[in-house]
């Protein structure tokens, strides 16, 4: 248990420093809007939620693209998903890994 020490250590910090970012987002999130193109998906963060659209090509073939059905997801979701992921599940892993009752030897 104790080879992967280091490891679950390392694990822990760097999920705790995506929650940590994220908190500073979801706060950022209620000054004003900000947004970002990424591989066809249109993400922008404004008042404590993410809305994720994506881009449809626009049919006639000029002007700007059209946005498909988006979906909105609030910041509360993937940061407790990332604190659960950093303080509560893999530091935890290793160990249940190695506990055995000792009925099979």
């Amino acid at each position: 248990m104790m080879n992967y020490r280091k490891l679950r250590i390392a694990w822990s910090v760097g999920w705790g420093v995506a929650a940590v970012l994220l908190c500073v987002l979801w706060v950022r999130s209620y000054r004003g809007e900000s947004s970002v193109s990424v591989a066809g998906h249109w993400i922008v963060s404004f008042y404590g939620i993410i809305h994720v659209d994506s881009w449809v090509p626009n049919p006639i073939g000029e002007g700007w693209a059209d946005f498909g059905n988006g979906y909105d997801v609030p910041y509360w979701i993937p940061v407790s998903v990332t604190f659960v992921c950093a303080f509560v599940i893999f530091p935890w892993i290793a160990y249940f890994r190695s506990f055995s009752l000792g009925l099979c030897s």
